[in-house]
């Protein structure tokens, strides 16, 4: 399972890492987990981004 970063995920979707953020904070984003920094960041699993593209594309 490959981890990324929010600013790695950030540029994988092709959003800008304030946007990823602000779609965190909304819950319309990509699933994360925090657990990797203890609370102070968040990972995202590539997979699961590949999932949010692929259904973003289908309600398209």
């Amino acid at each position: 399972m490959e981890m990324m970063t929010a600013p790695e995920a950030a540029r994988y979707i092709g959003v800008h890492e304030r946007t990823l953020a602000a779609m965190r904070a909304r819950g319309n984003g990509p699933t994360f987990t925090r657990k990797y920094l203890c609370g102070r960041g968040v990972r995202y699993c590539r997979a699961d981004l590949d999932a949010w593209i692929n259904a973003r594309e289908a309600a398209a």
